[in-house]
């Protein structure tokens, strides 16, 4: 398969995409089917990564939803975390930085648990008189 084919294939709707795969897989040699499928695998692994990271940004926002909009980000930050308003905001929307997508390390999203619930308990002790 080329890669003129390969792009090709990868802006196809799906029953086109079929089609064409299933006839240049079927005209293919034997190594070519085996280059075929290691480049489809690859590209499936690839896809998979990214399916993963977005429905982990995706879980943690909607997990926040509007709240984010109540939560004080910027105090959590620097009293949790000892970090700028930036970092936390880098891990809740998953920014790419040097080359990576931040993220929360287990540790680090139950210090943010730990936060919430603190803040909580201090907004519900409040009594105004």
């Amino acid at each position: 398969m080329t890669d003129k084919e390969s792009k090709e294939l990868k802006v196809l709707p799906i029953e086109e995409f079929k089609k064409k795969f299933n006839e240049i897989y079927h005209a293919a040699n034997d190594a070519e089917k085996a280059e075929i499928m290691q480049l489809f695998k690859k590209d499936a692994t690839e896809h998979t990564k990214k399916l993963n990271r977005f429905i982990e940004e995706t879980t943690l926002k909607m997990q926040l939803g509007d709240m984010i909009e109540i939560i004080p980000l910027a105090y959590i930050a620097r009293t949790y975390f000892h970090k700028s308003k930036h970092w936390l905001y880098q891990r809740i929307h998953g920014y790419m930085i040097n080359g990576k997508h931040a993220k929360f390390t287990g540790e680090q999203l139950q210090t943010f648990n730990n936060a919430l619930k603190d803040i909580g308990d201090k907004i519900g002790s409040i009594k105004l008189v």
